[in-house]
């Protein structure tokens, strides 16, 4: 966990560096599309809390971070179809929590 972590921050301070317009741009679209479906907006926070310690850090790792399933499967010390799978079911657990609000 520690490690993922390690990794995260490193690839952070790597970003700093790129172009912002492209964030500010789809922040603002972002808002745009809150503000005319208010009530479509669900907290990412609570999804995620309904996930175990290290399933969140996959499901974060594998679409906020964009790791490859191979990346994830040296850093959890699994194999690559573990990952495929603890990864798929993480999404389904979500989706069975808050399908009807998504």
């Amino acid at each position: 966990m520690r490690t993922c972590l390690t990794l995260r921050r490193g690839r952070g301070r790597r970003r700093r560096h790129e172009d912002t317009a492209d964030e500010a741009t789809i922040a603002e679209q972002a808002r745009d599309t809150r503000a005319d479906q208010p009530g479509l907006a669900i907290d990412l926070e609570r999804m995620l809390a309904t996930l175990g310690e290290e399933d969140r850090a996959l499901v974060i790792l594998k679409y906020a971070e964009n790791y490859s399933y191979e990346e994830l499967a040296e850093i959890f010390g699994l194999s690559t179809s573990a990952c495929k799978m603890r990864v798929s079911r993480a999404r389904e657990k979500i989706q069975q929590e808050f399908g009807d609000a998504m």
